[in-house]
């Protein structure tokens, strides 16, 4: 299927080919490696402005054949793709992969790796099968234990308080 994108800006045909490359980045964090994308210049003649229109074709989207996990995550890769929903055989989007990134921050935090951190190190395109490969770089942090010592105050209250917690930053001035 093709959809048609029209686009209207002053003095903007030098950029239309920047534009293309932004439009193709921006279909392959979706899984759509082989978009075909045109454009088509009309210039108004005395306003001085240009309208750019782009059609694409997104092509084939891509399945998730594997995830490997590189770091020290402290736990079984395994385990971390179970949190993190993504299932192999299914197209993984952009918002899908941040979620899923969110959901193995969430799941350090809970067990007490507050210095946690995940990020994508690349996503690898396989044409031949229309897969991806996602190779994440997965840091545990050490685990850190906070108690309040004088008062009482719940665990779900000192999740809500505490910047360790809700920012996920443990530093001398959080403290």
């Amino acid at each position: 299927a093709a959809f048609s994108l029209t686009c209207c800006a002053s003095f903007w045909p030098r950029r239309d080919l920047d534009g293309r490359h932004e439009l193709a980045a921006t279909l392959a964090e979706d899984g759509y490696y082989e978009a075909k994308i045109t454009h088509v210049v009309v210039r108004q003649g005395e306003s001085q402005e240009t309208e750019v229109h782009f059609t694409i074709r997104p092509g084939p989207p891509s399945t998730l054949k594997k995830v490997q996990i590189q770091g020290d995550p402290a736990e079984p890769p395994q385990r971390l793709i179970a949190i993190s929903r993504w299932r192999m055989g299914r197209r993984l989007t952009s918002a899908r992969l941040e979620r899923g990134l969110l959901r193995i921050h969430q799941y350090y935090q809970k067990i007490g790796r507050l210095q946690a951190y995940a990020h994508v190190e690349k996503r690898e395109y396989d044409p031949a099968h229309h897969t991806e490969t996602l190779v994440l770089h997965v840091q545990a942090g050490p685990l850190i234990k906070i108690r309040v010592l004088g008062a009482h105050v719940s665990q779900s209250n000192l999740r809500t308080l505490l910047p360790m917690y809700t920012e996920g930053v443990v530093d001398e001035f959080a403290l």
